[in-house]
């Protein structure tokens, strides 16, 4: 094109020699080439004309498919002078450049002088421009299918990836890169779709795992500023395709997050899985008009593979998460089968509830009926705290009346002042804090401290929901029968170690017949039996 226009201009010694290209589907006439003192400055601000602007030559032809002649430009009610030098045009001339009806561009050539242009002009223009507009066709024609075939390509490459044992990271960014070197892009996003069970009817339900163009940081950041821009996206969720951005709908979070101006395009994909939304893609592009209906199904199309590997890697994770649950509660159940001693199981207990997806630290007490109180017995992952002789009463720490109340869960929402313990409250507010009950019979014989902490990474989050709260009272349930057992037993053992104290005593006083001897044997047994230092015996 600019071999076609320094050509034009050094045949026909036209001074100015521009080329504008035509979108009708994004309405804008585009700088395309050109020769002249003005040409590098129109490149240099890539200059774009409304298609519908009612002044102007250019937007004229291009909206009718017709030359206009101008060789007094001052008497053409149509001409809008240039902001750019020089200012002294004179005659203007714009042909269209169509084939088979539809104008694909304007040749448009000015001159400083008046009538530099006649008939005999025009006509081996059109004609030139008949060839050029010919010459435009087959270029884009090979152009598209270059493009068709590198998009196939695209196609077939992530398709492979779907079936390669890679992670889903380098999955879904293998997808944004494909997607940016077929498509207009200078920003790309994937959010994921997460129902917080503490929050249903939260409208924030949306969370950016993937971003080309911008970092993660940087969009909580504009999001936490301005929360109205994930609106949008919240609405693509229950579109069946694609949505093509407005130039009249509100900024949405990748403008908000790249400061583009409110003309500036984007197109979000909704990524399904049957009727179960699982997120949404998005693109964007500072400039107006970037995507049509081929962006719409290519979009769509790369937004089914991803939503097939989040899919597939949610169902392989919940698989996996699932196995290590059942490995988790065995491994409960056997330490509640194998430890005699209540510290080692409490100790037990608390080193591997941890082991579960989430859970960051874990306490347990258990309640002293003589002083009415919980006293901790074991700890994890809470730092700056000693277990030795630490009584929490009901009257100061009301998260515990609460339990004892009800008999079930209680979220803890301020640890210091419901728990009076401030050390196992947990950073940010991605995380659940919960005293589980430790009952038996109907009766609370302790209590559990769980904290569940969501990793707020790229990837999945694990909320804490109600499955996690019935893994969590299936131990704390084991929990409590595995110290009833041990208690029942030690018990046994005392009365039967008081029933061979008392046989002992019982023998001496029979094998014997002199008060005396009888009650020194008792005073030397009683230190031996029962552990004391010192017995003396007095006689009325």
């Amino acid at each position: 094109l600019e071999t076609v226009v320094a050509t034009i201009q050094k045949r026909f010694g036209y001074p100015f020699v521009h080329l504008y290209s035509v979108h009708p589907g994004r309405r804008l006439i585009f700088y395309w080439a050109g020769s002249g003192s003005r040409s590098g400055i129109l490149r240099e601000q890539q200059i774009q004309i409304s298609l519908d602007d009612p002044a102007g030559i250019i937007p004229w032809v291009a909206r009718t498919g017709k030359p206009l002649l101008a060789n007094d430009v001052r008497k053409e009610p149509l001409y809008r002078s240039s902001a750019l030098p020089p200012f002294d045009i004179g005659s203007e001339v714009a042909l269209p450049l169509s084939y088979g009806g539809e104008t694909q561009a304007i040749l448009d050539l000015q001159s400083t002088e008046y009538n530099a242009f006649d008939e005999k002009d025009i006509s081996i223009l059109e004609a030139l421009t008949a060839s050029i507009a010919i010459a435009l066709r087959n270029a884009s024609l090979y152009r598209s299918e270059q493009w068709r075939r590198q998009v196939a390509d695209s196609f077939r490459d992530v398709a492979n990836l779907l079936n390669a044992n890679i992670g889903l990271d380098e999955l879904l960014n293998s997808i944004l890169s494909e997607l940016e070197k077929n498509l207009p892009c200078e920003a790309s996003a994937i959010w994921l779709y997460e129902e917080d069970p503490q929050n249903p009817n939260s409208n924030n339900r949306l969370r950016l795992a993937y971003a080309h163009g911008f970092t993660l940081e940087h969009m909580r950041h504009v999001l936490e500023e301005n929360p109205l821009a994930s609106q949008a996206l919240e609405a693509t969720l229950t579109s069946s395709e694609p949505t093509i951005r407005r130039s009249t709908d509100p900024l949405g979070p990748l403008g908000a997050a790249l400061d583009y101006k409110p003309e500036y395009s984007s197109i979000a994909a909704p990524l399904m899985a049957g009727k179960q939304p699982l997120g949404v893609l998005t693109l964007g592009h500072p400039t107006y008009g970037r995507y049509g209906s081929e962006a719409r199904a290519m979009t769509a199309t790369f937004a089914s593979y991803a939503s097939s590997a989040i899919q597939n890697a949610r169902l392989f994770a919940d698989a996996q998460e699932q196995a290590w649950v059942s490995t988790v509660l065995l491994q409960v159940s056997e330490a509640c089968q194998a430890l005699d001693s209540v510290a080692d199981l409490l100790d037990t207990m608390t080193r591997l509830t941890p082991l579960l997806v989430g859970i960051k630290n874990c306490a347990i007490f258990l309640f002293d009926a003589n002083r009415q109180a919980f006293e901790l017995k074991s700890l994890y992952g809470i730092e700056g705290l000693d277990k030795d002789n630490l009584l929490f009463y009901e009257s100061e720490a009301p998260g515990f009346q609460q339990l004892r109340n009800s008999q079930a869960p209680v979220i803890i929402t301020d640890a210091k002042r419901e728990l009076l313990l401030s050390e196992a409250a947990l950073s940010g507010d991605n995380g659940t804090l919960v005293l589980i009950p430790l009952m038996t019979r109907q009766e609370i014989i302790g209590a559990m401290l769980v904290g569940h902490q969501n990793d707020d990474l790229p990837g999945f989050r694990q909320f804490f929901d109600q499955q996690t709260l019935a893994i969590l009272q299936g131990i704390a349930h084991q929990t409590a029968v595995a110290v009833e057992n041990i208690q029942l037993l030690e018990a046994r053992q005392e009365e039967a170690y008081v029933t061979a104290v008392l046989l002992q005593v019982a023998q001496a006083v029979v094998s014997q017949n002199n008060l005396t001897d009888i009650l020194d044997t008792i005073g030397h047994l009683m230190p031996i039996l029962v552990g004391i230092d010192a017995c003396i015996t007095f006689l009325w």
